[in-house]
Formats: structure tokens, sequence, C-alpha cells
């Protein structure tokens, strides 16, 4: 075998092993926890850690295809005004991957409460899709909650659906972050509460679905009144069930 043919076959071997470590990922907005859920999802052996300082500060949406998990957790560092950072650790064996507060937002902490006036700048945030359509009031929300810890003014437009930018200071940024933040756990836990609100709902139909099967068939093997009465009983039941469902 020639050393063309050799190094050939080490380049489809090394492009074929780095094509079988990418994912897809189409996340829709939440906290950095989510995020990290969404990446375990479709590479479940990725050893990614969470600071529980970052875990609920909000990601935005994205749709990406082919990445890998290491390009992923870039993201974290490509922008100096980002809440968060991700470190690597890298001693032999798979790579372990630490998301947690950024220098920046340390610093917020340590000079909040400063009487003096932050620099301001410009940043661009994702609305949460189920709120996409509320940009002004979701605007308003920003303004309110900042109006709280400062009566330094806050600017912010409305781009385009789910888009919003806001001018201001660096503590003003964070508080818009996690006011998104909340509105996409929000999110989370009504979808939660659905889930399982329609799961009870299930179990209790099918409960009474068996109650008016044995009913009639206690009604065609016995007869008499008292069959007709339990049987009569649990269609109305059903029927009330069928009711309370309707939306």
């Amino acid at each position: 075998m020639t050393l063309l043919t050799l190094t050939m076959a080490t380049i489809v071997s090394t492009s074929a092993a780095a094509a079988s470590n990418t994912i897809d990922l189409d996340f829709e907005g939440g906290s950095v926890q989510e995020w990290v859920t969404a990446i375990k999802a479709e590479s479940p052996k990725s050893n990614i850690v969470v600071s529980a300082h970052v875990a609920g500060t909000y990601v935005s949406a994205m749709d990406l295809h082919d990445v890998s998990v290491s390009s992923l957790m870039m993201l974290c560092n490509v922008s100096g005004a980002s809440p968060i950072t991700s470190d690597v650790i890298h001693e032999g064996g798979e790579p372990i991957w630490i998301i947690s507060e950024s220098q920046r937002t340390m610093q917020r902490g340590q000079n909040r409460g400063s009487s003096q006036q932050s620099s301001l700048s410009t940043i661009v945030l994702n609305v949460p899709r189920a709120y996409a359509d509320q940009g002004p009031s979701v605007a308003d929300m920003i303004r309110e909650v900042c109006g709280m810890s400062s009566e330094q003014p806050v600017e912010i437009r409305v781009i385009k659906t789910g888009i919003i930018a806001l001018h201001g200071s660096h503590d003003q940024q964070a508080i818009a972050e996690d006011v998104l933040g909340a509105l996409a756990q929000e999110i989370t836990a009504k979808r939660q509460n659905t889930t399982a609100g329609a799961t009870r709902q299930s179990g209790d139909t099918q409960a009474l679905r068996h109650r008016v099967s044995d009913a009639a068939r206690a009604r065609q093997e016995a007869g008499g009144t008292e069959s007709r009465e339990d049987f009569a009983e649990a269609m109305e039941a059903l029927k009330s069930d069928r009711e309370k469902q309707k939306p």
C-alpha cells in the first residue's frame, strides 16, 4: 500500500469520525439548563456541567445543523457582552465542559449599587416564541422592571416580530435577559402542567368508559332495574366528563 493510499484512508476515516460527532439542534429559546438538556438529548455522552449561578440565564432560539458540541460551547464566548462563559477540562478521556458566570457578569454584580452611571450599549434579544407577537408588552415589562432598580432611562424597540433591541446599561441589559428567561421558564411550566392535566383527564375518561362497559355487560347478563340504573349513571358520568373537557 502506497503512502498516498494510507494518507487518503486516514483523511476519510477522520472525516467520518468528525461527521459522527456532529448534531442538529433546534432550540426554541429558554434557560441555559434547558439548552444543555436539548444538547444532551442529541449527544447523550457529552459531559457538560452548568453552574447554579447561570442555570436560569436566558439563551436565544437557534436552529443549527451538523455542528459539534465544542462549537456550541464556544457560542458562550463569542461575545464580550455574554453573561455566560464556557471552559473545558481535557486531561484524558472525553472533555468536560463547564458553563459558568462570565467575568463581565461578576463585575456587574460587584458594581451593583454604584452611584456612577454605567456605560451604555445596544444589544439585540430574541423574545420567546409564545410571546413573539407581544413585543410591545414585553418591552413595557422590561422597562417596568428596570425602573424598579434605577431611574436611568432605557430605550427598547421592537425590530420585528420576536426580536427587540435594547439600548441601556449593562445592568439593564441583564434585567432584560432575566425577564426573557423568566418568560421562557413560564412557558415550560405551562407545557408541563398542560401535559400532566391531559394525562389525568385521559385516565379519568378511560376509567369512566370501563365503568360504562362493565355496566352494559351486567345489564345484558342480569337485566333488572338495578343494572339499568347502574348503566344510566355510568353513561351520565361519562357525558359529564366529556362536557368538562370541551374548550
